[in-house]
């Protein structure tokens, strides 16, 4: 079940974008495994699937996530998407977003958009100038539609032996933002018209 495409802005209204706090992670695993075998079936072999939930319960994965930024989108209490972003490099041009996934529940419903538009606004306020995205098959549309482009693929080791192909989506966010805040600073300039 998922959202109907007209309940999708009223649904977002209610709906909270916040940072993760250290108590949050336990949900935040579940989340993920819960995602991934949702749709996991789709794209990868049953073993494959087996091995991202066991990878998900295992203390790199959490210590992983602590040194990223994550965001966790709730409506009311309930935990419905979650999403992270990190430095790609060293030289502050270039930030990843990673984990984000979204309760099956809520698939369709703008969660996803949502959190990636923060992901990439606190990576605007932090110095980056370019965004980036490791998609999987389920994903690389998603990205398309909100402008990242491809950019080449990347091995990702989901077993000892077995890797699969991640597209390597990127996204200049300069521009949108920088006209975003300059037109919130400037309330004669009209943003819209252009």
């Amino acid at each position: 079940m998922s959202l109907k495409s007209d309940h999708k802005c009223e649904f977002m209204k209610l709906a909270s974008i916040a940072p993760a706090s250290t108590e949050d992670y336990s949900d935040v695993r579940e989340l993920h495994k819960s995602a991934i075998s949702s749709v996991g079936w789709r794209f990868y072999s049953l073993a494959e699937v087996a091995a991202k939930l066991e990878a998900i319960d295992q203390p790199d994965y959490t210590a992983l996530m602590l040194k990223e930024n994550v965001q966790l989108a709730r409506l009311r209490h309930v935990l419905i998407g979650s999403s992270s972003w990190r430095p790609s490099n060293e030289h502050m041009q270039t930030a990843t977003i990673t984990h984000l996934y979204v309760n099956p529940l809520f698939a369709n419903g703008g969660v996803a958009t949502a959190l990636i538009e923060k992901s990439e606004q606190l990576a605007y306020k932090s110095g980056f100038r370019w965004i980036s995205a490791l998609s999987d098959f389920n994903s690389r549309s998603f990205f398309s539609r909100l402008g990242y482009e491809a950019q080449g693929f990347r091995g990702c080791k989901i077993t000892k032996t077995t890797q699969y192909p991640l597209q390597i989506m990127t996204r200049h966010i300069s521009s949108q933002y920088a006209k975003k805040q300059f037109s919130a600073n400037n309330p004669l300039i009209d943003t819209h018209s252009t």
